[in-house]
Order: C-alpha cells, then structure tokens, then sequence
C-alpha cells in the first residue's frame, strides 16, 4: 500500500478545517500561514527562494494548500530534531 502526503501530514487536516474546499491559498493567507509576512513571501517568490512552490492562476500567485502542510510538517521535523544551546558537561559538580 502506497502512502500519500495526504496520510502523513499532521498539518494538512487542520488547513482543510482552516481553508474548507479549497484547494490554493493566496500569497497572504499562506504567508499567514507559516509566519511570514507577506511582504517578505511574495519577495522570496520572486526571486525564486521561497520554501512555497506556488503557482500562477491568471495574475495571481496561488500556493497549495498541501505545500503549505509539507513545508509546516519539515519545519515541525527540523524542530524536533535541533539541539538548541550549549551542551551540557557529562561530568558532576567541581
């Protein structure tokens, strides 16, 4: 059996729930979205850094609803994983 990203993203119900029967966000809901302003989305998209593939529907630019759930649960699994600050000595009190 074959798995989609629709079976393992933890973040994508919750953005069906938020967005119902929609399939694109606008530039300023996906930015809403992750965080970012929208300013700073669209400017990324242009200069092609952005971490949203994201589409053209007539002038508009349009992300996925389901990149925005892949990049939400890459983000959520770099968090997980990162160690932040200094570590500890393994050692006991001097």
């Amino acid at each position: 059996m074959l798995t989609t990203a629709q079976d393992t993203s933890v973040h994508l119900p919750l953005l069906r729930d938020m967005f119902p029967h929609t399939l694109n966000l606008s530039v300023a809901d996906a930015a809403r979205v992750i965080g970012w302003a929208p300013g700073s989305l669209r400017n990324a998209i242009s200069k092609h850094t952005a971490p949203l593939r994201c589409t053209q529907v007539g002038r508009r630019r349009m992300v996925p609803v389901i990149e925005v759930a892949r990049f939400l649960d890459e983000r959520l699994a770099a968090s997980a994983r990162a160690h932040m600050g200094r570590p500890r000595k393994s050692g006991g009190a001097s």
